[in-house]
């Protein structure tokens, strides 16, 4: 038997691509997340926890709103949605 199917190869492959891609976002030395179309954040790397003073696990808890100034959350969520729906929007405030 072949151990060396595609189907393995291409298995493998992704599991190697996605401890790289873990690697390279942990490591990272800019804060990045993942959030939904409600702004609940799905993955946010070490680096983007330390910008507000919290673990990466106390920060899955919150949300865009949650962390943005009241001010600015009806802007941030517009850019947000925006993004979210294929739009160029700015990228800082």
């Amino acid at each position: 038997m072949n151990t060396n199917s595609p189907a393995k190869i291409n298995k493998r492959q992704q599991l190697n691509y996605k401890k790289l891609f873990r690697d390279l976002v942990e490591k990272a030395g800019i804060a990045i997340l993942i959030d939904d179309k409600a702004g609940n954040f799905k993955y946010i790397n070490k680096k983007y926890a330390e910008f507000f003073g919290y673990s990466p696990s106390e920060m899955k808890k919150l949300t865009i709103r949650e962390v943005v100034h009241p001010d600015d959350v009806d802007m941030v969520m517009r850019y947000h949605e925006g993004r979210i729906n294929g739009k160029r929007v700015p990228s800082g405030l």
